[in-house]
């Protein structure tokens, strides 16, 4: 059973449990104040019939005898009732009872006036002399002794027999059967509700469900629910979560969409200008086809270059294509890593000399394994050291480093270029992102090189770490696994 399910369950039955309760007390009062209103109705007139028998007081005299065998004769034919005789204002002036069972000897005459008036509403009740807390109802007529007002015949409907009576009958027959109809009617009301609000529960709990797997990554992934929350609280939770990630994405495809242009904008710019001196080159070359033979030379070679830079930032965007398009898996396998490092020092040896920086090496004395991609590793060498050569002036240096550590071999590329301003150190990475460049940074690129190497390490799951001062260089650290430790 869910918690939202239990928690209307327990609302539910506590609710009809009051509202059960209120019924049966208002219906209890109702059932009593009409069997009193019946019952005064029914014997308004009994105390008339006693004061029309027999004169009760004759020149101020009290006829006991007669009073005595007139309440005996009422009272064989209804037992309940029981009669006195009270003076105008209320005092108690015979009756054929034990004076000790005598609580209060004296009645309201207020509601003895209200009961003779013929629009009077009934029930009405007064003192019982014979129980010093109770009110009962009553019938009353007056007593007339030479015309005059002398006393009030007072019938209690309902004296201490009949109390007797009902404490050993207990509760009335209506009142257990209403009970019993009160309580069924609620225990049908309530299973019609346990059933709707299961009904109702079970589509949310589904809806929740669904909300907690789209709100998480991976949908194959089970969600923990806290037991102590009900379902609109965990789907209120859901969706606020599912609302702030769609706003992120949203913001991120924003974010991606203007990186998008300006990538756009940034290569259109780098595509254009080689095309145009190649084609300003050629164009000279056709018009004097006369000019000195060295001078053709020349003006071949430099087309040559921007052929070259052309076809390399066209080979980055395809390969950069083809990382983000997952067309690439690394195939891990087991190399010297002092090997590569070598290899590829030496193919940069040459066109570091051209540009007068001093390339190094740093490698460990033994030779060291790594398990990775060799071709994908060397491509993020040869990315950094280029991007190295390119940032680093004249009479510069460059540093190719490793050390062996417990499980991994600590690479880095150092330099000593003008640095990374630090507002540009976290974007170097983004794809789309191009730095101003730096005064002395020859052949400036389109921001591809590092995007590329970001991409490799993260398809192997190494990331990557950059130390930068502006004047004083760039290095940049990755770790790879020794094979002790790699999972292939």
């Amino acid at each position: 059973m869910n918690t939202l399910y239990a928690k209307l369950s327990i609302a539910l039955l506590g609710l009809f449990l009051v509202i059960g309760l209120c019924f049966f007390m208002i219906a209890r009062v109702s059932s009593n104040q009409y069997y009193l209103e019946v019952t005064q109705r029914l014997n308004s007139a009994i105390a008339m019939y006693v004061v029309d028998q027999h004169p009760l007081i004759q020149n101020g005299e009290v006829q006991t005898e007669v009073l005595q065998a007139l309440s005996e004769q009422a009272m064989i034919i209804n037992p309940a009732v029981e009669v006195y005789l009270i003076s105008p204002e209320g005092r108690l002036m015979n009756h054929h009872f034990d004076e000790a069972s005598i609580q209060n000897h004296a009645v309201d005459i207020e509601p003895i006036e209200a009961f003779l008036d013929a629009q009077a509403e009934l029930p009405i009740v007064n003192t019982d002399p014979r129980h010093d807390s109770q009110q009962k109802i009553f019938s009353a007529f007056p007593v007339m002794d030479q015309g005059q007002l002398a006393g009030y015949i007072y019938v209690v409907l309902g004296g201490t027999l009949y109390d007797d009576l009902m404490s050993r009958v207990g509760s009335d027959y209506v009142m257990t059967v209403l009970a019993w109809a009160i309580g069924l009617l609620l225990l049908l009301g309530l299973g019609v509700g346990l059933l709707l609000f299961q009904r109702i529960t079970r589509r949310l709990s589904a809806l929740t469900s669904q909300v907690l797997a789209f709100r998480q990554p991976d949908s194959s992934r089970s969600v923990e629910v806290d037991s102590s929350r009900d379902e609109l609280d965990v789907l209120d939770t859901a969706f606020a979560q599912m609302s702030q990630r769609i706003s992120h994405q949203v913001r991120h495809i924003q974010s991606v969409d203007q990186a998008r242009r300006d990538l756009v904008s940034n290569i259109s710019h780098d595509l254009r200008t080689p095309l145009s001196s190649m084609q300003g080159y050629l164009d000279t070359l056709l018009i004097k086809p006369g000019m000195a033979e060295s001078l053709k030379v020349r003006y071949l070679k430099i087309s040559r270059s921007h052929c070259q830079r052309l076809g390399k930032l066209i080979g980055e965007l395809f390969e950069l294509s083809r990382l983000d398009q997952h067309g690439v898996e690394p195939h891990f396998e087991v190399f010297s890593i002092t090997e590569l490092l070598q290899d590829v020092s030496h193919e940069f040896q040459l066109k570091a000399s051209r540009e007068g920086i001093q390339l190094t090496l740093d490698l460990a004395p033994r030779n060291i394994l790594v398990n990775a991609d060799i071709g994908l590793i060397q491509r993020v060498l040869e990315n950094l050291i280029d991007n190295a050569i390119r940032h680093t002036p004249i009479d510069g240096q460059i540093s190719l480093s490793m050390i062996s550590e417990s499980e991994q071999v600590r690479l880095m590329i150092s330099d000593t270029g003008k640095g990374i301003q630090t507002t540009d150190l976290a974007h170097i990475f983004e794809r789309h992102y191009q730095a101003l460049p730096a005064k002395g940074v020859r052949n400036g690129a389109a921001g591809l090189g590092l995007a590329i190497v970001k991409r490799i390490l993260d398809l192997h799951k190494v990331p990557i770490f950059v130390d930068s001062r502006e004047q004083h260089g760039t290095t940049f650290t990755f770790y790879l696994n020794q094979p002790s430790s790699a999972a292939a």
